[in-house]
């Protein structure tokens, strides 16, 4: 079959097998590719020169601008001068105001406002906390799970405090709960871990000795006798088994 004359073994053949290409050695087309980087070249040198031309011509006038007094033409200065201001005289009624306008600084840069401004100083690292043990853990969680039982008993004991005293017409004492002040800035703190203790042993014996009432038995007993017999112990340890 024929090879069609539009394909590269066609065109491969035509040429020959030492065909080169005239233009790439022929010095006219030399010179003309010299002339036109050169003229490149030309026309990116006064590209950049007219960028920083522009740019120092924007930069003296604006100074120019910045320079000059202001003009006594002005609908600006024939506001002052109307309200008493004299060329070259502070400002105010008394004339010791500033007496120049206030500096113009031209942001240049692209960055954001603030940012020529010194950094904050870091924040201080905080030290990392050891690890606590297995066993400290435990007594934490063990501690924390008392509290919580301890807390709900000693509210027990104060209203059982409370129905007792009023059952038998007592007067209000301090094992009663304590009574919501109307301004909240009187109300007392929270009571520490200790002092719940020390506050629930009181309440626990003052049931026993003047009720013949055990807490954690739940029970009033009719005489002391039953109840040093039939009750455990005065604590919640006692009652435990």
């Amino acid at each position: 079959d024929d090879e069609d004359y539009m394909s590269d073994a066609f065109l491969q053949a035509a040429a020959g097998p030492g065909h080169v290409d005239p233009r790439g050695d022929h010095p006219s087309w030399r010179r003309r590719a010299e002339i036109e980087r050169q003229q490149q070249a030309l026309i990116e040198e006064q590209r950049e020169y007219s960028k920083k031309n522009i740019a120092l011509k924007e930069a003296e006038l604006r100074q120019q601008g910045l320079s000059a007094p202001v003009s006594k033409e002005s609908k600006g200065f024939a506001m002052l001068a109307k309200m008493g201001y004299k060329d070259g005289a502070g400002l105010g009624k008394e004339q010791l105001g500033r007496a120049e306008p206030v500096p113009i600084v031209l942001k240049t840069g692209r960055a954001g406002l603030g940012k020529d401004a010194p950094p904050p100083a870091p924040a201080p690292k905080r030290k990392a906390e050891a690890p606590l043990s297995a066993t400290v853990f435990r007594e934490h969680h063990r501690r924390r799970i008392n509290m919580k039982q301890i807390t709900r008993d000693f509210h027990r004991a104060q209203h059982a405090c409370q129905q007792l005293d009023e059952e038998k017409g007592l007067l209000r004492t301090a094992m009663w709960p304590a009574t919501e002040p109307t301004d909240p800035e009187l109300a007392l703190p929270p009571l520490s871990d200790d002092a719940m203790v020390a506050q629930l042993e009181d309440a626990a014996a003052y049931l026993r000795t003047t009720h013949r009432y055990c807490l954690w038995c739940g029970t009033a007993y009719p005489t002391a006798e039953e109840l040093a017999a039939l009750c455990p112990g005065p604590t919640a340890a006692d009652h435990d088994d």
